[in-house]
């Protein structure tokens, strides 16, 4: 009993941190591609934002916007509203951040479970990548997570 209290107070502690460290790097990453046509549809795409005739749509959010309003809900300790956001970037496009940033807020409103299926769902991710390092971690955030079901 003393380590899953040891656990949680570690977690929730990761959880901060990291929810600080992963907006630090989403944050400050750059944006430097442009939109492009893929030349067999003739589809313009961009891999951060949404395109319409080679321009970005103004009117579409993109992820990094909807995380940074995220993370800017988390600091004001309004967990709830926090993992809404995540959510809706995890919708338009599931990514590792995103998963981490909501297990991070689940974590803080005491959702273990919804915890660690979000970093069993970064975990994946990390895999599919190949990053194999950072699944390993995040698989055992999830299974230190389940343990404190």
């Amino acid at each position: 009993m003393q380590l899953d209290r040891f656990f949680l107070t570690l977690c929730l502690g990761f959880s901060s941190v990291a929810c600080w460290l992963i907006s630090q790097s989403v944050t400050t990453a750059e944006d430097k591609s442009a939109c492009f046509t893929i030349p067999s549809s003739r589809q313009v795409v961009n891999r951060n934002h949404p395109c319409v005739s080679g321009k970005r749509d103004p009117n579409l959010e993109t992820v990094q916007e909807i995380l940074k309003r995220g993370r800017n809900l988390c600091d004001s300790e309004l967990y709830q509203e926090a993992i809404t956001e995540f959510t809706k970037a995890i919708d338009l496009s599931p990514n590792y951040h995103a998963y981490i940033l909501r297990a991070s807020a689940r974590i803080l409103v005491k959702d273990f479970q919804g915890a660690a299926n979000d970093y069993e769902q970064a975990a994946q991710l990390a895999q599919d990548r190949g990053n194999f390092d950072r699944a390993e971690f995040t698989q055992n955030l999830a299974n230190e997570t389940r343990k404190s079901i």
